[in-house]
């Protein structure tokens, strides 16, 4: 399902709760009560239709480009700060060999230079972006 269709499929499951609650403000046999019937068996078949579907996802190949422009951009934003800081950019380069192995080795370091380190003073840990612990490059708050 798409989120369009997610979307849809909740307004009538909100819509078939509205029917139940409200059901003794109709009149018995009105057409209002005929739909409310009538949605409970569709809500029935997309709950059948929504089992046999294969859940959507995401291939190794999508993560680890999705991870790579990540990593582009916190160089990117390096090689501006290096303009004012020598040096501040070097940890950041992007490696040579676009393997997964290399990747994935890049990532865990830039992460690691944005962990909270024991000897970090109070001044420092506030101007580093937070990231929940188990979040990955793509889930941090932009640099710039």
């Amino acid at each position: 399902m798409n989120d369009r269709d997610q979307r849809r499929y909740d307004r009538a499951t909100r819509v078939q709760t509205f029917g139940r609650d409200n059901a003794a403000d109709f009149a018995a046999g009105s057409k209002a009560l005929t739909l409310f019937t009538s949605l409970d068996g569709l809500v029935v078949k997309t709950d059948a239709a929504k089992a046999d579907q294969s859940p959507n996802r995401v291939s190794k190949e999508t993560l680890l480009d999705g991870t790579m422009l990540d990593l582009k951009n916190i160089a990117r934003t390096a090689r501006d700060i290096e303009k004012t800081e020598n040096g501040f950019a070097a940890p950041y380069r992007i490696p040579d060999n676009a393997a997964e192995s290399a990747i994935t080795t890049h990532a865990d370091s830039v992460l690691g230079k944005l962990e909270d380190k024991p000897a970090d003073s109070a001044a420092v840990k506030p101007r580093r972006p937070r990231c929940a612990p188990s979040s990955s490059p793509t889930n941090c708050p932009p640099i710039l």
